[in-house]
């Protein structure tokens, strides 16, 4: 079996497996990760702005309340939530206001809508706060698998190299709801298309 065919699949499942021992939060700063992954699902569900935009955001209260429960590490709550609070509806929908940390100005937008659209999902079917959270992290881990298939592709030597790659720390990385998953899976592509231009250099045309 070639690499191409075995990555995804085999990438998928070790992800999972991450995100399940590495749970909600035991990312360093995944809290402040979540609320800017959040202020953009806000925008896509046409949810209205704070009166102060830049401070606060609208969550819904189970999400906010389950964001206090935890703190920013392992601990055994998470496993707890994981395990017996995941696999059910939301119990308290209702939009209130908390105040946030803005990352606008470090990263742009966009790195956080794979999450975004997991938080979209998860917020239109009223699934719980922790299943919630980690379909966040499936859509970022989605992305950067996909990422890592297309360079691993496009790479014109070394395909299991880049795969051994993509199966290391950033794996785990990539299985939670940071902007490093976005910006890992661009650097491993935009690295394998360099590789590809320098490997395959177009021929100049001959002037007749």
């Amino acid at each position: 079996m070639t690499v191409q065919k075995f990555y995804i699949p085999v990438a998928l499942f070790l992800g999972l497996i991450f995100q399940c021992l590495v749970t909600v939060h035991g990312v360093p700063d995944e809290p402040t990760h979540f609320d800017a992954a959040y202020s953009l699902s806000n925008k896509m569900l046409f949810v209205k702005n704070t009166e102060t935009p830049g401070n606060t955001i609208y969550k819904r209260r189970c999400d906010a309340q389950l964001s206090d429960m935890l703190s920013n590490g392992l601990e055994t709550n998470s496993y707890y939530q994981l395990l017996f609070h995941s696999f059910e509806f939301a119990s308290d929908t209702d939009l209130i206001e908390i105040s946030y940390v803005s990352t606008s100005g470090l990263v742009p937008a966009v790195v956080y809508v794979p999450a975004a659209i997991g938080l979209s999902i998860g917020r239109l079917l009223h699934l719980s706060p922790m299943l919630t959270f980690q379909l966040a992290r499936i859509c970022s881990l989605v992305v950067f698998i996909l990422l890592v298939y297309f360079a691993i592709c496009i790479a014109p030597f070394g395909k299991i190299f880049w795969a051994h790659l993509g199966f290391a720390i950033t794996l785990q990385q990539a299985a939670s709801a940071s902007y490093d998953s976005v910006i890992n899976g661009f650097i491993f592509l935009f690295t394998a298309l360099c590789f590809y231009r320098l490997h395959n250099p177009k021929r100049k045309k001959k002037v007749t």
